[in-house]
């Protein structure tokens, strides 16, 4: 008797396990959708750089004064990377920055310039982009691409915005 109750409690423990990973795998899964479907009507800006740092923010000529505020990046931890989700980024090109740790970088996978004081920036470029049938798509240095694609490489340069409803 002893034998079976034994056995049934391990086999609980079992199907225990096997429903909080489904379940976590499930959270997991409506999360990422959720952040999808938020970052179509974003400009996100991201540092997916190694080692992961405690803290990133930018500063950059899009802040008003430009070059006048820092502005904190959050840890996603469903990516593991940090990001800024910006939605007040007019058509333009700007020129960007990285401070990880208290140290200005720049994201090496992000177009590169150095500036009239001799300053390397990050360049960051916002256009609009709407297709002969009237339909906008994202697209990152003019090829498509997908928006779960963009979330694993992170922002490369340019960002098609597409147009807001009024």
């Amino acid at each position: 008797m002893n034998y079976l109750i034994a056995k049934l409690i391990k086999e609980r423990r079992k199907a225990a396990v096997v429903l909080q990973k489904n379940y976590k795998r499930h959270i997991t899964q409506f999360l990422f959708h959720k952040v999808l479907d938020f970052e179509k009507n974003f400009i996100s800006i991201k540092w997916t750089q190694e080692p992961a740092p405690k803290q990133v923010q930018i500063i950059g000529s899009f802040t008003n004064p430009p070059w006048g505020k820092n502005v904190d990046l959050d840890r996603c931890p469903l990516r593991g990377t940090f990001v800024k989700y910006m939605s007040n980024l007019q058509e333009g090109t700007y020129l960007i920055k990285y401070i990880v740790d208290g140290k200005f970088r720049c994201d090496p996978t992000l177009p590169v310039i150095k500036d009239a004081a001799g300053h390397f920036n990050n360049v960051l470029e916002i256009v609009s982009d709407v297709s002969e049938a009237g339909s906008a798509r994202d697209s990152i240095l003019g090829r498509p691409i997908s928006l779960s694609s963009s979330l694993i490489k992170g922002l490369r340069g340019s960002h098609k915005r597409t147009p807001r409803e009024s």
